[in-house]
């Protein structure tokens, strides 16, 4: 019985863009999901299965015309970190000293430097998939014990909370992303990954005439805006480096992730976009 409820509100949110062209599969994506079924709607409780724990609430009509609607995000019932607790988060962070990244938006590639803890955290830039400025005073850290993960939320003014959660026992940063719903494919570059892309990077990465991408990953990503993709492909990484002001020489190519070659490069040159027209008088 529960495949055809999931077949049937898959029909409804198809109804709502390509973003939903998966169906149901796109809405459980990381969470765990709760039915509550009536014969004119479905009432659906998501939490995420990280260990931040944030729920939202759909509601979906069975009947035409269609209709589709979402609580806000919120957090579970909060157990808050002690001092002692704290301070070894901090030391955990402050030992990484660093995150790695991908935006679940464009695949941006971000950095995160913690090696003032995780208050610094919060004085970074958090928003990535707008126009909006990271206002860091509007920034708000709320903490969570989830046994053994030591949760930190950030959360920021006309935005999604970011989270970071970290193993206390095994002393580890564990996840980092961007809480979102649909939850999108963001999130924490694995150490392996980071350092196998950036030695193929430093070994392969000359394209003669066209450029170079031998400094390596930590310094294009401090450069240029970087984009990476293919994290769940089983053969290839897909890249792009990008100037950040959108002039200059650009680079499109993929890694091979068993021998680390890089293939496929297409290199060119990009302009800003022009300034629209002053029609004021």
């Amino acid at each position: 019985m529960e495949q055809t409820y999931k077949d049937e509100i898959s029909t409804i949110v198809r109804e709502y863009g390509s973003l939903y062209d998966d169906g149901f599969d796109v809405l459980a994506r990381g969470n765990e999901v709760e039915f509550k079924v009536s014969k004119s709607k479905f009432r659906l409780k998501f939490t995420m299965k990280n260990p931040a724990k944030m729920q939202t609430e759909v509601t979906l009509s069975r009947e035409k015309p269609y209709s589709f609607t979402s609580t806000d995000l919120k957090h579970p019932e909060l157990i808050p970190l002690n001092n002692k607790q704290l301070d070894k988060v901090d030391t955990i962070l402050k030992k990484e000293k660093d995150l790695w990244l991908i935006t679940s938006m464009n695949n941006l590639a971000v950095h995160y430097d913690t090696s003032e803890g995780y208050k610094s955290i919060a004085k970074q830039k958090l928003i990535f998939y707008s126009n909006l400025e990271n206002d860091t005073s509007e920034v708000k850290i709320k903490t969570h014990f989830n046994q053994p993960f030591a949760v930190i939320y950030y959360q920021v003014k006309y935005s999604n909370d970011f989270a970071i959660w970290i193993d206390l026992e095994e002393q580890q940063i564990c996840g980092a992303t961007w809480l979102e719903f649909p939850q999108n494919k963001g999130g924490l570059i694995s150490k392996e990954d980071f350092n196998f892309i950036d030695q193929s990077l430093k070994k392969n990465g000359s394209f003669g005439v066209y450029g170079n991408v031998t400094e390596g990953l930590r310094s294009l990503i401090e450069y240029f805006e970087v984009n990476i993709d293919g994290f769940e492909d089983p053969d290839n990484y897909w890249m792009s480096v990008i100037p950040k002001d959108g002039h200059g020489h650009f680079l499109h190519f993929d890694i091979n992730k068993k021998n680390g070659e890089i293939g496929s490069p297409i290199a060119g040159h990009s302009i800003p976009a022009p300034e629209p027209p002053d029609l004021d008088p």
